[in-house]
């Protein structure tokens, strides 16, 4: 047996509001709103060395700290450290990925600590999520600071014995995008938006390039 995780993200064509009366009119109620911001650490130094993004998200790990809008929650979150295993195809798309997390205690220790050792953080994801649920489906929906509206749905399995995981995993994703057009939901034509990779790729964001030179080997 096996616990396989399939994802899709997409970018939304519409207003904000827009898209709440399209999933509102389709049966689903507003859950809760969350702040979530993402540090992501590197040993690489993007201000001299250019790396392809596959080998640079491989090579990263990311301290979340996330705030609940919820009575009595800490105003501090939750914070969490994460490395995620992500396949990612030639366009720089995530199909699938594995995670690893676990719970620590502060985000500014944490964060201290990796630029002690020499870690750079080359980018900072802030994000203000509103989780939307009908029946037992809940959708994402995040909007990310200086980037845009996404919808992020997730599917998660437990494989018999013998049961091909490759199949598997192209059903479990067939299925979410198959979900993801029936929501009639205004959306742009790539079900696996990467949302930190959009962020590498703008100046603004990071110390690397837009337009990368050829890859320097980096000693590890």
């Amino acid at each position: 047996m096996a616990n396989l995780q399939s994802e899709v993200t997409v970018e939304v064509a519409c207003t904000k509001k827009k898209l709440f009366d399209i999933l509102e009119s389709s049966g689903f109620f507003f859950k809760e709103r969350l702040h979530i911001t993402d540090y992501y650490f590197t040993h690489f130094n993007l201000a001299k060395v250019s790396v392809e993004f596959k080998e640079l998200i491989s090579n990263s790990m990311l301290i979340r700290n996330v705030v609940l809008e919820r009575k009595y929650f800490s105003p501090e979150g939750i914070t969490t450290l994460i490395y995620k295993k992500k396949d990612v195809d030639e366009c720089d798309r995530c199909q699938n990925e594995q995670k690893i997390e676990c719970t620590i205690d502060s985000v500014v220790k944490a964060r201290r600590i990796f630029t002690s050792m020499g870690l750079k953080n080359w980018i900072t994801k802030r994000i203000t999520a509103y989780v939307y649920k009908r029946n037992e489906v809940e959708l994402f929906i995040q909007e990310v600071e200086g980037i845009g509206l996404f919808i992020e749905l997730e599917k998660y399995k437990v494989t018999k014995g013998g049961e091909d995981e490759t199949k598997a995993k192209k059903k479990m994703l067939s299925e979410l995008v198959k979900f993801i057009d029936s929501l009639k939901v205004p959306i742009k034509p790539d079900y696996h938006v990467n949302i930190a990779h959009r962020m590498y790729m703008q100046p603004t964001q990071n110390a690397a390039p837009t337009k990368k030179p050829a890859v320097k080997k980096v000693a590890k």
